[in-house]
């Protein structure tokens, strides 16, 4: 694992990072793959403005072809024609 910020570390693979984060002593990882990639790289990666992930990507607004994922400080939203990413608190998709 790659170290980075305090209480953050990565691990690249041929599909995707997993993404390990230490929070008052407990570790939890997240990984991100597919689309959200390069949407999370062009953000800055983990120390960019979308921040470290909080969790596995899921379905949106229940369709089979589109996802979110919410990472600290925004979330990224993939469907068939991109990634958008959303503020906290703001529209996305």
């Amino acid at each position: 694992m790659v170290r980075e910020a305090a209480g953050h570390a990565y691990q690249r693979f041929e599909r995707g990072i997993v993404y390990e984060r230490t929070v008052g002593g407990t570790a939890s990882s997240a990984q991100v793959r597919g689309g959200f990639v390069a949407a999370h790289a062009s953000a800055g990666g983990g120390s960019g403005s979308v921040g470290y992930p909080i969790g596995e990507e899921l379905v949106a607004w229940s369709s089979p072809r589109e996802w979110i994922q919410h990472f600290e400080r925004a979330s990224i939203y993939v469907n068939g024609y991109g990634a958008t990413v959303c503020a906290v608190g703001g529209s996305c998709g």
